[in-house]
């Protein structure tokens, strides 16, 4: 018995861990067709009919800086909501607009969050991630 309660806790410290380093995502969602992938770097694709629920991943950026975030959405119907918190679940930037840029400035090493939540959603989105380069006039 104890060693079974032992092993459950470790496979659930394996779960945590793999997901704070960003190679696990959460899905609670239900749909009837829904592809893509959710890169660990935040740069995102997804295809989705009659979804609902959420799907969450833990992102880190490969450098300090300014970063631009492109979003589309192209929605047919129902709504869909993409949100991206720091590690104390505050939100930096939310987006459900067709197409919505936003500049954010991250520290190296610092985890943040991406949320995509749908509402009966169909659709297609993307999320793109880019570096600013600094330039000096």
């Amino acid at each position: 018995m104890i060693l079974t309660i032992i092993f459950l806790a470790v496979i659930c410290l394996l779960f945590y861990l793999l997901y704070i380093s960003g190679w696990l995502l959460f899905s609670a969602k239900i749909a009837a067709v829904f592809t893509g992938y959710i890169r660990r770097d935040g740069n995102a694709d997804l295809h989705f009919v009659s979804c609902r629920g959420q799907v969450r991943r833990v992102i880190r950026f490969p450098d300090e800086g300014t970063y631009e975030m492109n979003f589309h959405l192209e929605i047919r119907q129902g709504k869909m909501i993409m949100k991206l918190c720091d590690a104390r679940k505050r939100k930096e930037i939310i987006c459900q607009d067709a197409i919505s840029k936003a500049d954010i400035n991250v520290e190296r090493g610092k985890r943040y969050c991406i949320i995509f939540q749908f509402y009966n959603a169909t659709g297609q989105c993307r999320v793109e991630w880019r570096k600013k380069s600094c330039e000096k006039v």
